[in-house]
């Protein structure tokens, strides 16, 4: 397999990987996604979609690996403010799917 034809098939493999982890933790151990959670699963349907496109026309393997370095670029820029919503680096934003947690043991409390 030349490298026009592995960029593409290792691109989707990659993007449908991460989806299919994302997917699992949703709905396999019911984790709630937040919308930054949501925004970060972009990048890899954008992947998938241009490597299928790319592998359908057999040409634009060098193209495609450009483009997904620009597309993953974002996705780690989001990824990166997520972090920091989730470390309170940003100040006092939480993320949606830690938000209803018990933040202490009074939280705990009046939960159960």
């Amino acid at each position: 397999m030349t490298a026009d034809r592995l960029a593409p098939v290792l691109i989707a493999l990659t993007g449908i990987a991460a989806l299919a982890a994302a997917l699992l933790l949703q709905f396999g151990f019911d984790l709630r996604p937040c919308i930054l959670c949501k925004i970060e699963r972009a990048p890899y349907v954008v992947a998938v979609l241009a490597s299928a496109v790319v592998l359908a026309r057999a040409r634009g393997g060098r193209a495609l690996t450009g483009f997904c370095a620009a597309v993953f670029a974002v996705g780690a820029a989001v990824a990166f403010y997520h972090v920091g919503v989730e470390g309170h680096w940003w100040g006092s934003m939480v993320c949606g799917s830690v938000s209803d947690a018990p933040m202490t043991l009074a939280d705990l409390r009046r939960a159960l």
